[in-house]
């Protein structure tokens, strides 16, 4: 191989991680609870119309949190290890409500638990909800829409 080739290998190299690095997921604390550890992906949520932005929120569960997906879940073999469920939230910035649109939980190797994976929207059980004051919904609104609404009160 030619030195220029080399370097032209290289380089294409470093752009192509440089790129998937961006695209990775960035985890941001909203807060705990006793079910757990609550996050959003800040460079997933996105604008979609009507001043809504659609976010993957993740929840990293506790003991006392694992122990009520279980309870919500009973077909789940008590051997699986349940680590943690991402949603999609779309939140209506102008009016501070919710809805779930998708959940799926996990195990610690990131495969899907089955029978876990939700569709809220295909199956009509996706309904918007007015986030409660000083609730982590509402923290999470608040840091997604201000963006959107840089004087949001």
């Amino acid at each position: 191989m030619t030195k220029s080739f080399c370097s032209s290998l290289v380089i294409a190299l470093a752009l192509f991680f440089s790129f998937s690095a961006a695209g990775a997921a960035e985890w941001q604390l909203v807060g705990k609870n006793n079910r757990g550890a609550v996050y959003y992906d800040r460079y997933g949520a996105k604008q979609i119309p009507g001043n809504v932005m659609r976010v993957p929120v993740k929840i990293v569960y506790s003991p006392d949190g694992a122990k009520e997906i279980r309870e919500a879940f009973p077909f789940i073999a008590q051997s699986e290890t349940v680590a943690y469920t991402l949603y999609t939230y779309e939140v209506r910035c102008l009016t501070n409500s919710f809805m779930i649109t998708r959940a799926a939980t996990y195990d610690p190797s990131g495969k899907v638990i089955k029978g876990t994976e939700l569709d809220y929207v295909s199956t009509a059980e996706a309904s918007w909800d007015h986030a409660t004051p000083n609730s982590l919904v509402s923290v999470l609104s608040e840091r997604v829409c201000r963006y959107l609404l840089p004087a949001r009160p």
